[in-house]
């Protein structure tokens, strides 16, 4: 008799888990973390697609908002968290993601570091240079995610990258649209990838069109669109392109220079000399979802607790950051050093 097979997924106690089921037994179940999510009602989709991924336990959900709070763990099926606080206490999961643009304080961070847990924010800590804690560690506690420069292609392009050459010209595109993270997130993350190829630039010239009147006062309050012109020493410049109303998600980094043309994006990257030849690539088989970039991310942090990845230079990226919101209101081109004056009193 032929043997037969299927997938089942398996859902216990309101956590998501993953088996396979050979003629009838069951064969295989991926070892999952358990973790903590905290989110706003808008994100109850990118909570599902981050609870998709095998190695994912997402065992209770929690928001600043009492209703949103609700709502989500109704609808998830998993336990309710009530304070951000207080979650630190939870004795079964082993990291907090907190998905939501939740201003994070210091105090917070230095908590969780000192109990020991793995906490991952989809909004960039610290959100300001103001409240920048004085120890690195509690910076590094609070880990920024997804970074482009930890995705898969960017992480396939890495040797390339070291034969490629000087990058003089850097072109950065980051959209995302609903519950996919604020416009300082995108910002802050296209920042991080240009300082990793140019350093910091001389001169920024940026523009913001948005619903709200005015540009806001903090990075956090960010929305819309807004274009960047960077200018670096030795005739090298970047421009960058983001969004937070863009409906979908995408990521790209084209670098040009003397080794032609490397196109960069979540899922591969095309290196293409200035002849036209493709030297190299590599391309995903599928399309990675922001909810699966998160849950790589996540993973890794928890399976590879042993790895040193250096967390990127704060004040220097929330300086790049502020320059940029500056330029915006002021309609002139700006400089990082001006603002590190200005706001660290140095």
């Amino acid at each position: 008799m032929a043997c037969w097979s299927f997938r089942l997924n398996i859902v216990t106690a309101g956590r998501f888990k993953r088996a396979v089921v050979w003629c009838g037994t069951l064969i295989h179940m991926a070892e999952t973390h358990p973790i903590l999510a905290w989110a706003d009602a808008d994100q109850e989709s990118l909570v599902r697609d981050v609870a998709s991924h095998p190695a994912v336990d997402i065992v209770a959900v929690g928001s600043d908002s009492a209703d949103a709070a609700a709502r989500l763990s109704t609808n998830l099926g998993i336990d309710r968290i009530d304070d951000l606080r207080r979650a630190s206490q939870h004795e079964q999961a082993q990291l907090l993601w907190i998905a939501s643009p939740t201003h994070m304080e210091p105090a917070l961070a230095k908590t969780l570091r000192e109990r020991g847990w793995r906490c991952a924010s989809c909004q960039p800590f610290p959100a300001s240079l103001t409240d920048l804690p004085a120890s690195p560690e509690d910076i590094a506690a609070i880990r920024f995610t997804p970074p482009m420069r930890r995705s898969d292609g960017f992480r396939a392009a890495t040797d390339i990258l070291a034969d490629f050459g000087e990058a003089r010209c850097v072109n950065v595109t980051m959209r995302s649209g609903t519950g996919q993270g604020g416009l300082f997130a995108r910002l802050f993350d296209a920042v991080d990838v240009v300082e990793s190829l140019c350093g910091v630039p001389e001169i920024i010239d940026a523009a913001l069109v948005s619903r709200m009147s005015g540009v806001a006062e903090h990075l956090a309050d960010l929305h819309g669109h807004m274009t960047i012109n960077l200018r670096f020493p030795e005739n090298r410049c970047a421009c960058v392109a983001v969004s937070d109303q863009a409906g979908t998600w995408f990521r790209g980094v084209t670098v040009l220079g003397d080794g032609g043309c490397l196109r960069i994006s979540d899922d591969g990257f095309e290196w293409i000399a200035e002849s036209g030849e493709v030297l190299d690539s590599h391309e995903s088989t599928s399309h990675i979802s922001p909810g699966q970039l998160i849950a790589h991310q996540l993973v890794r942090m928890l399976e590879h607790r042993g790895e040193t990845d250096a967390p990127p230079d704060a004040s220097k990226l929330l300086a790049i950051c502020e320059a940029a919101r500056l330029s915006c209101r002021t309609g002139e081109g700006e400089t990082p050093r001006k603002v590190l004056k200005m706001l660290s009193n140095v």
